[in-house]
């Protein structure tokens, strides 16, 4: 998981911003409309008036089932009311246990983690908030709202992550998954990589 910040504006807005973060050294990434800067220090750029709007948790759903070691463990991503959301990248060359999809939630979202062993299979449930604090320090709030095994009753309300629950059951019961679980709208969902004779 992390912070970025994504800046938007004109072109000459865009040239004016990208001078002042050369000015101090801070590395940022050109995309489409806009900039990208991943804070090192978890600090606003000091040239940079600091705006809430633009912070971004970055977080990627991952994991799958490891016959080997007959334990699986997966996180699916999903907005705080446990809705899919549209990852903004997915990796075509993603290795099994790897991201498949890397998601930016706007100030808010949630993780949805399951735990599959022979012992059985155990559910935890994150959301998570980013802060901007005084003097453009950038924080991520977690709040744990669940962590028991499966057979728990899941208390009402949560049940609005049911949905989210079963796909990271379901990721984390798939052999070497490189597929995504739980994403809103992509023309992407499986990139596992079959062998060609």
């Amino acid at each position: 998981m992390k912070i970025a910040i994504r800046l938007t504006g004109t072109e000459e807005q865009l040239k004016e911003t990208m001078n002042k973060l050369d000015s101090i050294g801070q590395k940022f990434k050109r995309v489409k409309n806009g900039i990208v800067i991943y804070p090192s220090d978890k600090t606003y750029p000091e040239v940079l008036k600091p705006d809430p709007k633009t912070l971004r948790i970055l977080e990627s759903e991952s994991g799958g089932y490891d016959p080997e070691k007959k334990t699986g463990r997966a996180t699916v991503v999903c907005s705080v009311f446990g809705k899919k959301i549209r990852p903004f990248y997915v990796d075509p060359e993603t290795r099994p246990f790897g991201g498949a999809a890397l998601f930016a939630l706007h100030g808010q979202g949630a993780k949805v983690t399951a735990k599959v062993s022979q012992s059985g299979t155990e559910v935890q449930i994150v959301t998570m908030k980013s802060q901007l604090k005084d003097g453009g320090r950038i924080s991520l709030v977690r709040n744990l709202l669940w962590d028991a095994p499966i057979e728990h009753d899941l208390p009402e309300y949560l049940s609005h992550f049911r949905d989210a629950i079963d796909a990271a059951v379901e990721k984390a019961n798939c052999p070497n998954c490189c597929k995504v679980h739980f994403a809103g709208e992509t023309q992407y969902t499986n990139f596992c990589k079959t062998k060609t004779k």
